[in-house]
């Protein structure tokens, strides 16, 4: 794909020129905040993690789609991927977790798997993982859903059922029995919200073995994402994170690539230029 096809794609998608240059000039005045890795005081982690990674996703959605225009190092978005995954496992993993404090309390482990949010980097963390192949990661980030954790909205204003799905997901991967996880279901089943009823559609057709079911339901969930969730001024909305993983887990269950109209497979990042 040329350049110009790529610029035709980001005007398709809703993002404006000068929209994208304003985003690539704070990213470069602000990328060195967390690019050097996790800062040395363990109080400070919660609010390094969020930057990395609203600035981090923004950033490597840009790169993905095609933006030609960000500074070193922010122009590898491998570099970028990587780093981002390397944040979701220290968040959710690092040993900063025993002892902290977070808006003036004292916290441990127990109590930041309890309140603090997770869901924006456990999605984030297990997309680009696979897009890497980073299959430590990737089985490192599985250990973290269970039915204990909170409910959390994210950035996205994820639901409940959204919730329920991730832990479905994850434990479905880690190869629970589905008979084992019918509340989850049951949860998404029974939501007014019609995301996670299709990812769960898609999911089944994928643990089916089933890649033209797959290939369906993820054509009308990417559709309905580009409708609905896309936003002019949230580029890393740009890339679909639940889609992406759905994507490459077939790619790594030997099922095949998922074929994808282009204005569809643009949201769908990979390893590949």
């Amino acid at each position: 794909m040329n350049k110009a096809e790529r610029t035709n794609l980001l005007t398709q998608l809703g993002f404006k020129l000068d929209m994208l240059q304003a985003i690539a000039r704070n990213l470069t005045a602000c990328h060195g905040t967390w690019w050097a890795g996790p800062p040395a005081l363990a109080d400070d982690v919660e609010t390094w993690a969020s930057d990395a990674s609203r600035e981090g996703m923004a950033a490597f959605a840009m790169a993905s789609l095609g933006y030609e225009a960000l500074p070193h190092p922010l122009d590898d978005r491998l570099e970028i991927a990587r780093r981002l995954v390397a944040v979701a496992v220290y968040y959710l993993f690092g040993s900063w977790r025993e002892k902290f404090r977070y808006l003036g309390e004292a916290f441990d482990c127990k109590k930041a798997r309890a309140q603090l949010p997770w869901s924006d980097y456990f999605r984030e963390g297990l997309a680009i993982s696979l897009l890497l192949d980073d299959t430590s990661s990737f089985e490192r980030l599985l250990t973290w859903p269970s039915l204990d954790l909170r409910e959390d909205e994210g950035m996205d204003d994820r639901t409940p059922a959204d919730n329920a799905y991730q832990i479905w997901l994850a434990s479905r991967l880690r190869g629970e029995s589905e008979s084992s996880l019918g509340s989850q279901r049951e949860s998404i089943l029974q939501s007014p919200h019609n995301r996670p009823k299709m990812l769960l559609a898609a999911a089944d057709a994928l643990f089916a073995g089933n890649l033209d079911g797959l290939t369906v339901a993820l054509h009308d969930y990417l559709r309905r994402y580009r409708q609905k969730e896309v936003r002019p001024n949230r580029v890393d909305l740009g890339i679909c994170l639940d889609g992406t993983v759905l994507c490459h887990l077939a790619r790594r269950r030997n099922l095949g690539w998922v074929h994808l109209p282009v204005e569809l497979k643009l949201l769908i990042p990979s390893a590949e230029d």
